[in-house]
């Protein structure tokens, strides 16, 4: 099925599939009150995924889910923003590849089609300086 973007019910059964792979993966997902600025978080110490509550209706949530999923499938331990910069790119970039292919399994999972990578983007809330990665 070509889609213009995912609806409500689209973005729901995405959601849905995620977190099924969250859980079949052993990890846990908590939403916390978080800083506002911080959409969420891995811990590969607590097996988990933070995300913060007041991004659960951002367009770019299916994203975020999807990333901080991407950091634990790749075994990143711990990265933050004290671990040296090369590093800590290196893990970010593969956390959006891993994100970016768990929004293609969802998409033929479902039959969705897109008219290109930007609306395929879009859809997912991916954002517009990953488009090379799509």
């Amino acid at each position: 099925m070509a889609v213009s973007a995912l609806n409500t019910g689209g973005r729901d059964d995405c959601l849905a599939w995620l977190m099924e792979r969250i859980k079949e993966n052993g990890f846990d997902l908590r939403v916390e009150d978080l800083p506002a600025r911080v959409g969420g978080f891995s811990s590969w110490y607590d097996q988990a995924i933070f995300i913060n509550r007041q991004w659960q209706d951002r367009p770019e949530f299916p994203f975020l889910l999807a990333h901080e999923l991407g950091h634990l499938l790749n075994g990143d331990r711990e990265i933050n923003y004290f671990t040296m910069a090369t590093v800590r790119l290196k893990s970010e970039r593969q956390a959006n590849i891993i994100a970016i292919e768990l929004m293609r399994e969802f998409a033929r999972d479902y039959d969705l089609t897109f008219a290109g990578p930007y609306q395929f983007a879009a859809s997912f809330g991916i954002p517009a300086d990953l488009d090379y990665l799509i």
